[in-house]
């Protein structure tokens, strides 16, 4: 309010201001996809005749005959094995496994089919639209008051732990970065491209502004803010190392970015390091802690003026980092006839029989907040995609799509 915007819901539908960070969690502990849908499942008395849970399970390729997917290959323990669908095959592996999947299988972009040395069965734009929120942190920014801040060896102790661990209360329940920002940039509210867009997309917020309490030294008295692009222009590639030693290789997929590939995503972010500085240097909340506040220069950047133009952006390329929230190399679109898409709108892969991928990699543009809450709901429209396929929309005992035939029954 002190700066002329509101506290609003993050939840709600383009809302430009202020709010406490949203998380899921019950108890001080996270509450993820697995423990939200999947655990409830295991632990019934009598488990799903249709769903059969196999860990230490990699796949590798999925079992195709005349564009047809009929099963996967996978190893367990080392184990070659296979799995065979009686109606279809889903792949939910995410944006950086699904794809090589594909590719492993004969789908994807000609030479990259060819450089795993499979056959092509389907050339579709695989991997070709990667996009992810660039994101980077303005610190250290030290402070004069350390009860304000938040470092592992002042704030973590053994009572704290069992406050936890007894209530699921606490500071060992609490998240360094407390409160966000969204708002929109000026160059966005006023470029040509931008006004002449539609649904009034040019309002919508293009930055995120992550207020922490923890700097990055977890001995110092230091505080950050982390700066997303959250509408980025930039998409990048994904490609396969034909180098990796496994489908659990951690450098299976090549990732390349660009990020920062156009001189307007500079100025977007130019934009959000000033909207930063202006809340800590100004604000009366802020203050509070003591001044003054003490941003300290980055070494490979002195060659310029501080905190000029030319200082932020040698800044931002050498500090930008994944926003982890990477999308759309297995893109939707429209249908077949549509020169980027891999998947069709019920998320079937295009010209391939009885498959479908469902997960974060279908996204076509990285929407402009967190992507937790709308990879959820990918699954849930996935899911009743494939309900309605086989009529089974407002069954709730649906028979076992799919079959397990197994070279071997040992290492269970």
């Amino acid at each position: 309010m002190e700066i002329g915007y509101k506290v609003r819901d993050p939840n709600g539908p383009q809302r430009v201001g202020f709010s406490p960070l949203s998380f899921t969690k019950i108890r001080g502990r996270r509450v993820s996809s697995y423990t939200a849908y999947l655990l409830p499942l295991l632990n019934e008395s009598s488990p799903r005749a249709n769903l059969r849970v196999y860990k230490y399970s990699l796949v590798s390729k999925v079992i195709l005959q005349d564009k047809k997917a009929v099963g996967v290959w996978y190893k367990r323990h080392g184990i070659p094995r296979v799995a065979f669908a009686s109606k279809e095959v889903i792949l939910s592996a995410g944006t950086f496994v699904s794809p090589i999947i594909l590719i492993n299988s004969g789908i994807g972009p000609a030479d990259q089919v060819a450089a795993v040395g499979a056959k092509l069965v389907k050339e579709l734009p695989v991997g070709r639209s990667l996009q992810d929120h660039p994101t980077f942190a303005v610190t250290p920014v030290l402070v004069s008051k350390p009860e304000y801040t938040w470092n592992l060896e002042n704030n973590i102790t053994f009572e704290g732990i069992k406050e936890f661990k007894e209530k699921g209360t606490g500071p060992v329940t609490a998240s360094v970065q407390g409160a966000e920002a969204y708002f929109t940039s000026l160059r966005s509210l006023f470029s040509l491209e931008s006004i002449q867009s539609p649904f009034d997309y040019y309002k919508w917020p293009d930055l995120q502004i992550l207020y922490s309490a923890y700097g990055g030294d977890p001995k110092a008295t230091d505080i950050s803010c982390t700066i997303s692009n959250v509408r980025p222009v930039s998409k990048g590639v994904l490609t396969v190392n034909t180098s990796a030693t496994s489908m659990g290789d951690n450098f299976l997929p090549i990732l390349k970015y660009n990020y920062f590939s156009q001189e307007r995503e500079f100025q977007t972010a130019f934009e959000g390091i000033y909207f930063c500085l202006r809340i800590l240097e100004t604000s009366i909340a802020f203050r509070t802690m003591g001044p003054p506040f003490t941003l300290q220069p980055y070494r490979p950047c002195l060659i310029y003026i501080f905190r000029s133009l030319e200082y932020w952006k040698c800044y931002i390329r050498y500090n930008t980092r994944s926003g982890y929230h990477s999308v759309g190399t297995c893109r939707m679109g429209s249908g077949p006839e549509d020169p980027k898409a891999v998947v069709d709108s019920k998320l079937r892969v295009i010209g391939i029989d009885n498959l479908r991928v469902i997960d974060a990699s279908i996204m076509p543009n990285v929407p402009n907040a967190n992507t937790l809450a709308p990879t959820m709901m990918i699954a849930e429209k996935g899911a009743d995609e494939i309900l309605k396929a086989y009529n089974k929309l407002k069954t709730s005992n649906m028979k076992s799509s799919v079959e397990y035939k197994q070279f071997g029954e040992q290492n269970k």
